[in-house]
């Protein structure tokens, strides 16, 4: 196999189809996969979300003002739904900033915002 820079781009170029190429396609197959992995994974995380009674009693009311997760999500109850083997990898995606940020945007959005209804589904 030729690895030089003229045969990789001699690739790219051959695999390009109607200005889109299948390494695209092959993209956007792998991001669809993950986030159904992910959504997966989550299932009804948003049932743990608390409720803003419950951060106003513990004086975190605004979505900006975040103070601990904890406040905003159920991350014990979240936990002990899930099967035990895979248990440790939750804890640690729902210790990510990431998990944050989408609690923040879930508690945020309105009931009908299509940002979060693929994981709603």
């Amino acid at each position: 196999n030729d690895l030089s820079p003229s045969a990789a781009t001699s690739t790219a170029q051959g695999v390009m189809f109607g200005g889109k190429s299948k390494v695209d396609d092959i993209n956007v197959c792998i991001q669809d996969c993950f986030l159904s992995f992910v959504a997966q994974l989550l299932g009804s995380y948003r049932t743990f979300i608390k409720g803003p009674e419950t951060r106003m009693a513990n004086g975190s009311g605004a979505a900006n003002q975040m103070g601990g997760m904890e406040d905003w999500f159920n991350f014990e109850g979240y936990l002990e739904t899930l099967p035990k083997k895979e248990q440790p990898f939750a804890q640690k995606l729902t210790n990510t900033q990431m998990f944050s940020v989408l609690v923040q945007n879930t508690v945020e959005a309105s009931a009908d915002d299509v940002r979060l209804l693929f994981f709603d589904e």
